[in-house]
């Protein structure tokens, strides 16, 4: 167990700032990082708890559930590998490129089905092909991740019910559908 290192830090705040054009930098001061092995946990740092535990225990590994949120991996090449909770953390940050989904859109994207027109309740442009955009439900809670297959000018003009615009990758009825057993996609 030991604290990320600036250069870790910094490969977080670019990945969401390359990926997703948002700036993490004020959200995440709100957090401690810490790696263990090639894990990356997020900390609030206002858990008295936590301090606690660090100085009276080395073995931390056994509580780190109860206090932090597993946000990601370290991948070898030194890239950074978000979990869906690491990605909907900052979901409030969004304000471009994502979609809302309507209460059948939603249903059908849990299921891990992919995104039909029909299913879209707005969207906020940009809308990039083959990008990564975020997925909200009507309430704007994050539902998960998705790689849009068309540009929001096609969304804009399109209204072929039937139409894909996005295939999901992450989403929240995963665990659901894994049985309870997560596997890395």
């Amino acid at each position: 167990m030991r604290e990320a290192t600036p250069i870790e830090f910094q490969k977080i705040k670019k990945y969401f700032k390359k990926t997703f054009s948002i700036n993490i930098s004020d959200e995440i001061n709100k957090y401690s990082i810490f790696v263990f092995s090639s894990r990356i946990y997020l900390l609030d740092k206002q858990n008295k708890m936590f301090e606690r535990f660090l100085t009276k225990t080395s073995r931390l590994t056994t509580f780190l559930l109860s206090f932090g949120l597993y946000f990601g991996d370290l991948a070898p090449d030194g890239s950074i590998k978000p979990t869906l909770e690491g990605f909907c953390i900052f979901a409030k940050l969004i304000k471009k490129s994502y979609l809302v989904l309507n209460d059948a859109g939603e249903q059908m994207f849990l299921y891990g089905k992919s995104i039909l027109y029909e299913g879209v309740d707005h969207f906020k442009p940009p809308i990039k092909k083959y990008k990564l955009i975020y997925i909200f439900n009507k309430n704007h809670e994050c539902l998960g991740i998705a790689k849009s297959v068309v540009n929001d000018d096609f969304l804009g003009k399109n209204k072929e019910l039937h139409a894909l615009v996005a295939r999901p990758l992450y989403d929240r009825g995963l665990y659901i559908r894994s049985s309870g057993f997560l596997f890395k996609l």
